[in-house]
C-alpha cells in the first residue's frame, strides 16, 4: 500500500504507515462487473412439407402398333485354309564301300582308284563336246590348232612341246626337276620324283611309267613299267592319285 503522505510502500493491509505514520486510506473494492445476458436460444422455423405428387398411369394408345424385332442372322466365319503340308524327304540311303570291277576289293564310299590295284572305281570320265560350227555365206578362216597339252585338274594347261617331257616331283636334294611338276597337286606324295614321261615322235604322242612306286594308268588301266603306250585325245593319265587329261 502506498502512503498518500510520503508515498512510501507499505505491507497490504496496514493501518499507518511505517515512515509518516499517517493513516492509510483503505482501496476502494472492486465491483465484479455483472455478468452479460446469455443469448435466447435461435429457434428454427417450422418445416412445411410439400404433399408427394402421385404421377398418373401412363395408357398406352389402342393404335400403337407392338414392335417385333427381327432376329439379324450370324455372319459365317471363314474357316482359314490348311496348308498341305509337305512330306519329310525320304531318308537317304547308307553309303556303302566300293567294290573295284577289276580285283573285286572293298575301298572306302567316296575313293576314286582301287587302294590294291589302282583301277578307276565308277564310271568312265564323260567325253568332252566339241562345238559345232555352222555353214556361213562368208568364209572364216580356221583358228590354228592348239598344240598338245595336259590339262590338270585345277583347270591349268600345260603344252607338251618338248621331245621329251618328265613327270613327277621336285626334289631339289636328288637334283631332279621335271618339266611337270605335280608336288602342288599331290599333297600326300603319291607321286614319284622320275614318275612317267611323254616322248613325242613324229606327230605321236607315247607315254611310259619310268619306274614309279604307285603305277600310272591311262584310262583306269594300270601300265607295265618301260613299255610306252601311244596317248589319243581326251586320254585319261592317272599318276598315284593325281589324274589329268591328254587333249591332242
Amino acid at each position: 500500500m502506498k502512503c498518500n503522505v510520503c508515498g512510501s510502500d507499505n505491507v497490504e493491509g496496514s493501518i499507518f504507515c511505517e515512515d509518516c505514520g499517517s493513516k492509510l486510506s483503505a482501496p476502494a473494492p472492486v465491483i465484479a462487473a455483472a455478468p452479460a445476458a446469455a443469448p435466447a436460444p435461435f429457434a428454427p422455423a417450422p418445416v412445411v412439407e410439400a404433399p408427394a405428387v402421385t404421377p398418373a398411369p401412363f395408357t398406352a394408345a389402342a393404335s400403337a402398333t407392338p414392335v417385333v424385332e427381327t432376329p439379324v442372322a450370324a455372319a459365317p466365319v471363314a474357316t482359314p485354309a490348311v496348308a498341305p503340308v509337305a512330306a519329310a524327304p525320304a531318308a537317304a540311303p547308307a553309303v556303302s564301300d566300293k567294290i573295284c570291277p577289276a580285283c573285286g576289293a572293298h575301298n572306302e564310299a567316296g575313293s576314286k582308284f582301287c587302294e590294291d590295284c589302282g583301277a578307276t572305281l565308277g564310271g568312265a570320265s564323260t567325253p568332252v563336246a566339241t562345238p559345232s560350227v555352222s555353214n556361213e555365206s562368208t568364209a572364216v578362216k580356221a583358228a590354228p590348232a592348239a598344240a598338245p597339252r595336259l590339262i590338270m585338274p585345277n583347270g591349268v594347261e600345260i603344252p607338251i612341246t618338248a621331245e621329251h617331257t618328265l613327270l613327277g616331283r621336285q626334289s631339289p636334294a636328288d637334283n631332279i626337276y621335271p618339266e611337270i611338276d605335280l608336288t602342288e597337286l599331290d599333297p600326300e606324295s603319291y607321286v614319284s620324283r622320275r614318275h612317267g614321261q611323254i616322248t613325242r615322235q613324229g606327230s605321236k604322242y607315247l607315254y611310259e611309267d619310268v619306274g614309279s612306286s604307285n603305277g600310272s594308268f591311262i584310262n583306269g588301266n594300270r601300265l607295265q613299267f618301260g613299255i610306252q603306250t601311244e596317248l589319243h585325245d581326251c586320254d585319261t593319265i592317272r599318276l598315284g592319285r593325281t589324274e589329268m587329261t591328254f587333249r591332242a
